[in-house]
């Protein structure tokens, strides 16, 4: 909270201003224990300095059945939350979910959160080390429609890596094969953005 204040102070002084305080990083930023309460400081420090700009949280969703979490996502403005597939063994083989992790636990808490949530679904197709993936698949998205209609976000960010991935056998899914997924999506009422 002091780090935050003395930037935020010294970028107000500057004349200069956060388009987004974000939450991401190396990991899953609301695995810290004490998350709740630095979203709580993050929102106050933010409204002191900057009550425009937004505070923004990158999240793979597996956390959501915590209730504090819950409760710390309401001091957050844009929830970006992960679901790449409602496919459980595409889930399994994508995401290598720590033990004890299931897509369809996840999928109720992101429907029960009454929050803002802004879904962000990586579309991928090829071979990791043991499993061949594609969540582009016909029977892929209509899962994902369904888990949506279930979750109702306030919108959807379709994309793909920009980055190199683990395995060279994976295959970066192009814009235009995004935006015809993302219509598909829009068709069926879906606020969408491709990235």
């Amino acid at each position: 909270a002091d780090e935050l204040e003395k930037v935020l102070r010294n970028m107000q002084k500057e004349g200069s201003r956060p388009d987004f305080i974000t939450f991401a990083g190396n990991g899953e930023p609301i695995m810290h224990p004490a998350f709740h309460g630095i979203a709580k400081d993050t929102k106050s420090i933010r409204d002191e300095f900057f009550p425009d700009c937004k505070i923004s949280l990158l999240s793979n969703s597996s956390l959501l059945h915590k209730k504090e979490i819950v409760d710390a996502l309401y001091y957050i403005d844009v929830n970006i939350l992960k679901l790449d597939t409602a496919i459980e063994s595409t889930f399994q083989a994508l995401n290598k979910p720590a033990h004890g992790i299931k897509l369809k636990n996840i999928i109720e808490s992101l429907g029960g959160f009454k929050g803002q949530k802004t879904l962000q679904t990586l579309f991928i197709r090829g071979k990791n080390k043991y499993n061949n993936i594609d969540n582009t698949t016909k029977e892929e998205i209509n899962a994902l429609i369904d888990a949506y209609k279930t979750i109702k976000p306030d919108s959807i960010m379709v994309y793909s890596f920009e980055r190199g991935t683990p395995t060279p056998d994976l295959e970066k899914i192009e814009v235009d094969e995004l935006n015809k997924i993302a219509s598909i999506l829009k068709a069926e009422g879906f606020r969408v953005e491709v990235y």
